[in-house]
């Protein structure tokens, strides 16, 4: 008995050992896989609000008149020295912006295809609020809402 080696019970225990290690490890990466896409994901649709948000506030902002309902319900208009502009949710897939030089959906040029639900805007004195909730094809979604008014 006092040959060298290892026994088959002290195989199976350290085998036993190193699978629980390593799925110990395995549920870890996949976890923090997944945590980095739920972020990347809820990044890129807050980046994409505030471009979209942006975009209104310019109008807005430089406006002499804001209003709603300019193309149907939920929709708002701002009128300013480079023309009218309105803003509108034909359906879940477009958020337009109508120019004086045309119409632009607002979530074209986006790396994931994105819909737009509740856009409501409202309009009280001087001040537009507008909200709307995007979201991506992996069902991640952000409301944003904000006040915006036009400066004197």
């Amino acid at each position: 008995m006092n040959e060298r080696g290892i026994t088959l019970l002290e195989l199976l225990v350290t085998l036993v050992v190193g699978s629980v290690v390593l799925l110990g490890a395995g549920s870890f990466y996949v976890a923090t896989s997944r945590a980095s896409r739920q972020d990347s994901a809820q990044t890129f649709l807050q980046r994409q609000g505030v471009l979209i948000l942006e975009e209104m506030a310019r109008q807005i902002r430089s406006a002499t008149t804001v209003a709603t309902n300019c193309n149907g319900a939920n929709s708002l208009q701002a009128i300013n020295a480079s023309g009218t502009f309105c803003f509108s949710q034909p359906d879940s897939t477009h958020l337009n912006e109508g120019r004086p030089a045309g119409t632009q959906n607002l979530l074209t040029g986006s790396l994931v295809p994105l819909t737009v639900s509740n856009f409501v805007p409202t309009v009280s004195g001087a001040v537009a609020t507008v909200s709307f909730q995007l979201q991506d094809n992996a069902q991640n979604s952000m409301t944003f809402t904000t006040a915006l008014g036009h400066r004197n």
